[in-house]
């Protein structure tokens, strides 16, 4: 699957914070959706992070993909 591809199935995922989510703070359940056909760069979904109120240091350092949508079908086993 290439770039075009995915910015054409509109996948959306929600970034999991490790800090929050086992402190069962505010943002537990994660960022807002993130249409990754907004975002040209790594740089750009951090910054919407940042919008949303996270800090990407000390808890909110490690992240991981708390939900997706729109993934295609034949990409999965």
């Amino acid at each position: 699957m290439n770039l075009t591809e995915i910015t054409e199935n509109k996948i959306a995922i929600v970034v999991g914070f490790w800090g929050a989510y086992n402190g069962c703070d505010k943002q537990a359940l994660g960022s807002d959706w993130l249409e990754l056909s907004s975002f040209k760069t790594w740089s750009e979904i951090e910054q919407e992070l940042k919008k949303q109120g996270f800090m990407l240091t000390g808890t909110d350092k490690e992240l991981f993909i708390q939900d997706i949508d729109g993934f295609p079908s034949n990409c999965t086993n």
